[in-house]
C-alpha cells in the first residue's frame, strides 16, 4: 500500500494533518483528515504487518502517523532510501526519481500550499493524488533492481533501522540536536542539554516549534549568564510568550546546576591524534573504493564523522549493522574496532 501525507506545521511542534493519500494497485483514496477526525479504522489497517507501507522520503510521514497510533511493527518501503541503495543518487527527490524511472514529469507547484485551507482546489487534489499514484510502481522497479543487486538485505536492515529512530525519538535525547556547545566549559555544555530536553517537553505540551519557545543561540546565552535570583531570570525572558508561572522555576533551578533529567549521558567529543587522522584518512579512501565498486554514494556506506565517532568515542551508530559490517570488515579491522555488535544499542 503506497502512502503520503499533506500537513501544516509551521505554527506547531506536532504536525496537523491535513490529507492523507492511500493507493493501492486499482485505485487512489485522498481522506480528508480536517473533515475526518475518527482515524482509528485507518490506522489499524496500516499497523497489519501482512501489508507493506510504501513511503518516499518516509520519515515526516511517520512522524505525523505516530500520533495517531502508527506502531513501530509496520512493514515501511521508503522509496527514496531503496533509490540511495540502487545507486540512483542519495536523497533523491521524489519527482526527479519517477522522472529517472518512469520518464515523467510531476508539476510540484502545489508543494507549499495551504492544505488547511477548505475547500481543496482541483490542482491541489491532482497533486495530492501525482504524489501518491507513482509509488507502487516504483516499488516494484527498485525491488527488483535491490533483488538483481543482492542488496534487498542491506535494504531491508536499514529500513529497520532508520524507522527504529523515528520510533525511538525521546525528548530526553533533544539535547543531541544543539550545535555549538562544545566551546563551552563542560558544565555549561551539560547544562545547555539539560535546558534542551526542558525545552522539548514545554514546546511538546504548548504544542509550538521549539525554536519558538527558546531558541539554540537563547539556550547558550542562558546557560552563560549567572542569574542571582528568579526574578532576574523573569526579567530576562519578559519578551517569551511561552515562558511563564512554574516553566521560569523549572528553568531556573536547572541554570542554578539542579539537575532534573538524569539519563543525559553528554560527553565531550574526542580528538584524533597524528596517528588517528591518519587511519581515519585511509579508512575514508578505503570507503570511497568501495563504494565505486558497488556503485552508490560513500556516504550511503559511511561519513566520515560516523567513522571517527566510532574510532575515538567508542559510540554505537548505524556503521555496527550487520550488511556494513560485512562489506567494511577490512576497513574496521585496520582500525582496530572491537565492537561487540550484537550487544550494543544502535543510536542515530
Amino acid at each position: 500500500m503506497a502512502i503520503d501525507t499533506e500537513f501544516e506545521r509551521r505554527r506547531t511542534f506536532y504536525p496537523i494533518p491535513c490529507l492523507i493519500q492511500v493507493a493501492t494497485q486499482d485505485s487512489i483514496c485522498c481522506i480528508d483528515t480536517v473533515a475526518i477526525t475518527n482515524l482509528d479504522p485507518l490506522i489499524n489497517f496500516f499497523n497489519s504487518t501482512k501489508r507493506t507501507l510504501i513511503f518516499h522520503a518516509a520519515r515526516q510521514d511517520i512522524e505525523l502517523l505516530m500520533p495517531l497510533g502508527l506502531k513501530p511493527h509496520a512493514v515501511i518501503f521508503d522509496t527514496q532510501l531503496a533509490a540511495s541503495f540502487c545507486g540512483l543518487g542519495d536523497q533523491l527527490g521524489y519527482a526527479d526519481l519517477v522522472f529517472n524511472l518512469l520518464k515523467f514529469e510531476i508539476d510540484k507547484s502545489n508543494q507549499r500550499a495551504n492544505w488547511l485551507k477548505r475547500p481543496l482546489t482541483g490542482s491541489q487534489l491532482n497533486y495530492a493524488i501525482e504524489d501518491v499514484k507513482h509509488l507502487y510502481k516504483l516499488h516494484d522497479i527498485l525491488k527488483t533492481q535491490l533483488v538483481s543487486l543482492g542488496r534487498l538485505d542491506w535494504f531491508s536492515e536499514e529500513c529497520l533501522l532508520v524507522s527504529s529512530f523515528w520510533f525511538n525519538d525521546s525528548p530526553h535525547e533533544a539535547w543531541k540536536k544543539l550545535k555549538n556547545i562544545n566551546s563551552l566549559p563542560q558544565i555549561l555544555a551539560k547544562r545547555a542539554c539539560e535546558v534542551a530536553v526542558w525545552r522539548e517537553f514545554l514546546a511538546r505540551e504548548l504544542d509550538k516549534p521549539r525554536n519558538w519557545v527558546l531558541s539554540d543561540r537563547g539556550i547558550k546565552d542562558l546557560v552563560v549568564t549567572d542569574f542571582e535570583s528568579r526574578a532576574e531570570l523573569e526579567m530576562a525572558l519578559k519578551s517569551s510568550f511561552y515562558i511563564r508561572g512554574k516553566s521560569v522555576g523549572q528553568l531556573y533551578k536547572i541554570l542554578k546546576g539542579n539537575s532534573i533529567y538524569k539519563h543525559i549521558a553528554y560527553s565531550r567529543p574526542g580528538k584524533p591524534d597524528a596517528q588517528q587522522k591518519q587511519a581515519l584518512e585511509n579508512a575514508m579512501q578505503s570507503i570511497q573504493l568501495i563504494a565505486k565498486q558497488h556503485q552508490i554514494e560513500p556516504h550511503v556506506i559511511a561519513t566520515k564523522r560516523e567513522l571517527k565517532s566510532l574510532l575515538i568515542d567508542r559510540a554505537t551508530n548505524r556503521l555496527v549493522a550487520s550488511w556494513r559490517r560485512k562489506i567494511l570488515a577490512e576497513v574496521y579491522q585496520k582500525l582496530d574496532l572491537d565492537l561487540t555488535y550484537s550487544e550494543r544499542k544502535i543510536e542515530d
